[in-house]
């Protein structure tokens, strides 16, 4: 049986993610594609005629066992939104969350960073970006450049903590996971 904070947690990493992916495409959101609906599914993966490396791949199994553990994450949710296929977990511990998205033919050069604080990090053998909305003290994203037209991006929020430096640590620590894995 959830309990109101857990659903509440859920909710807001939810809205959260929707809003993360609505408002990092530079423009309007990038509409779905006509093979995908944009309704949550667990089976719907990238679109596989794109070159992209990323191409296929689906968002809940770039956590390995190991990183579900280490976070107590719990609540696995995979869905698509605007055509890209999104992982939601919440945290059993501190009731924060983690999102990790996949946007197989996105770039960082074609996001909107505007209103961020960001700053260029090394994630592996991969490029990165780190960052930070002013206004959510606890909300970090991790973005890391698998080629210049794919991202991968894991937001962490702990709303316990109040503290954008424990989110973005944690967030680092996850992107390293997933980079070191990646095909």
């Amino acid at each position: 049986m959830s309990t109101p904070r857990l659903v509440t947690a859920t909710i807001a990493l939810a809205i959260g993610a929707l809003a993360l992916t609505a408002c990092t495409v530079s423009g309007t959101p990038k509409a779905a594609e006509s093979a995908h609906t944009g309704t949550t599914t667990a089976s719907t993966g990238a679109t596989t005629t794109s070159s992209s490396p990323l191409a296929g791949l689906k968002a809940c199994p770039l956590l390995s066992a190991e990183d579900i553990r280490e976070n107590n994450l719990t609540n696995e949710e995979e869905e698509v939104q605007a055509g890209d296929p999104i992982c939601s977990w919440s945290n059993r511990v501190d009731g924060g969350g983690f999102t990790v998205g996949i946007q197989a033919n996105t770039g960082t050069s074609e996001l909107n960073f505007s209103g961020r604080e960001i700053e260029r990090i090394t994630i592996g053998e991969y490029s990165g970006i780190k960052s930070i909305t002013p206004t959510s003290l606890t909300r970090c994203t991790v973005f890391i450049e698998v080629t210049s037209k794919a991202t991968i991006d894991i937001t962490t929020n702990n709303t316990d903590k109040g503290d954008v430096t424990d989110s973005c640590n944690r967030a680092i620590k996850l992107a390293e996971s997933i980079a070191s894995r990646l095909p």
